[in-house]
């Protein structure tokens, strides 16, 4: 696992230059913004499974992220994030709308569509999500048409949570699922 981004009071300005990973690899071009009116606390933490990233994210601050048509066309990376809201909630505006997730639900986002996410902290005052970051034509191995942005199911179910406990317990594991077995998990 490794840190992929640490946002607090002293370097949050540079979020936008920095969501990217060290590398500048992960994610996709964007506008990303951290809230300054409130606590700035931001981690991303990363973990490699194949040629998808299992990444945990915790905010005490809101948060938003938007990617627009001029993005895409600079930045063609095609890519579905499966986002696990962990605490708080998740208002996702795409093209056929709004849909908002809550703790336990379920979202899709995909890059080749624009989108804007807004991250709200929950009662606690934390956001935590948990991404998988997929190649899309990897997903459309499981998937019979295109999933549509936005596209957001409560995770309650006992599929959508045993998929997260599943993706949950290899990024907290510490090498001892390795190469293929980790690769078919995912």
């Amino acid at each position: 696992m490794e840190t992929l981004f640490a946002f607090d009071q002293r370097n949050y300005r540079d979020c936008q230059n920095a969501f990217r990973g060290p590398r500048n690899s992960e994610y996709y071009l964007g506008e990303y913004s951290i809230d300054t009116a409130s606590v700035i606390e931001v981690r991303a933490e990363r973990k490699a499974v194949g040629a998808c990233s299992l990444i945990r994210l915790r905010s005490r601050s809101r948060l938003f992220f938007r990617r627009t048509w001029p993005h895409i066309r600079e930045d063609a990376t095609d890519v579905a994030v499966l986002w696990f809201v962990r605490r708080g909630r998740l208002l996702v505006s795409h093209q056929a709308g709004q849909s908002v997730a809550g703790v336990g639900d379920f979202v899709i986002t995909r890059s080749m569509s624009p989108f804007s996410v807004e991250c709200l902290p929950g009662d606690d005052a934390v956001h935590e999500v948990f991404h998988v970051i997929v190649p899309t034509h990897l997903l459309r191995r499981f998937f019979a048409h295109d999933v549509k942005p936005g596209f957001c199911v409560p995770a309650r179910g006992r599929k959508f949570a045993l998929a997260e406990r599943i993706l949950a317990d290899l990024f907290e594991d510490n090498d001892e699922i390795r190469g293929p077995t980790a690769e078919a998990l995912v």
